[in-house]
């Protein structure tokens, strides 16, 4: 049994006039975009990944534009308590808007910033935004909803993510209590000790600390008793069939029970029909 297996990229070096060390990029390209795939050893390069690339190239280029422009908008999508039809929460979403590529997707840039390790500057973006809507709501003596925030696994390892935000609500002298900190569920199996110190850090610093994604495969439920968390977000797949598939709707009971379980909130994400609403 082999525990590591050769992967190979491959440049088709038909033009000659191409720099050597280029063609060896591309292969080099080629090969990394396989990395993951155990049942691809080896894969050409070809025009996909060179627009993949060149994306991947604009984004890290244009990054600091993007912020210093406000080519990044933040959006406060609401979180709407099945009991009640009242809103109890806002999540603060990421959506870059470019003068060249138009519309770009989270899914795109998110991934490439957090591959180059500069995806804290995006977080801590997105905590400044939510900081400038409290500090305008206070001023005017409106109420505070809490806001939840996506922040990547990889700021913990760059910076004292759990510091520079505390700053910033330190800044305006906001309640820290009216941020929710969500960490995807994939981050789980990373280092779990690691992990749940970084958990402990924040809710020790008075934030409420949220799985994003549950139910995207990745956790077991011996990491679920093992970390403090305060709530369970639903990964939208969950949602999406859950009037038309009996198996889905089955696992969406089994989630409730599991956080009733361990006494904590579950959030629905991605519903979008009065049908899928109810049933919940």
């Amino acid at each position: 049994v082999w525990s590591n297996r050769l992967k190979a990229g491959i440049y088709n070096y038909t033009d000659k006039e191409t720099d050597i060390s280029i063609a060896c990029d591309r292969a080099r390209i080629a090969c990394d975009s396989i990395k993951n795939q155990y049942a691809i050893d080896y894969r050409y390069y070809d025009e996909k990944l060179n627009e993949n690339h060149l994306m991947e190239q604009y984004i890290i280029d244009h990054f600091e534009d993007a912020l210093q422009g406000n080519w990044i908008y933040v959006y406060f999508q609401p979180i709407v308590r099945t009991a009640t039809y009242n809103i109890c929460d806002f999540e603060a979403l990421s959506r870059w808007e470019d003068p060249v590529y138009g519309h770009l997707e989270p899914s795109v840039f998110i991934p490439i910033l957090e591959k180059a390790r500069i995806i804290y500057k995006l977080d801590l973006y997105i905590i400044r935004h939510i900081c400038t809507a409290y500090h305008y709501h206070l001023r005017r003596k409106l109420p505070l909803i809490p806001i939840s925030v996506n922040i990547s696994r990889v700021d913990f390892d760059i910076c004292d993510i759990v510091g520079l935000i505390k700053t910033e609500f330190n800044h305006y002298d906001l309640p820290i209590s009216m941020l929710s900190i969500e960490i995807t569920e994939s981050a789980f199996v990373e280092n779990t000790n690691v992990l749940k110190e970084n958990i402990t850090k924040l809710r020790n610093a008075g934030f409420q600390v949220w799985m994003d994604d549950f139910g995207s495969g990745y956790s077991s439920l011996n990491q679920l008793t093992a970390l403090p968390l305060d709530a369970m977000k639903m990964d939208m797949k969950l949602i999406r069939n859950l009037h038309k598939d009996n198996k889905d709707y089955r696992l969406v009971q089994l989630v409730l029970e599991i956080a009733e379980f361990l006494q904590t909130t579950v959030v629905a994400e991605g519903v979008e029909t009065e049908e899928q609403f109810q049933l919940l």
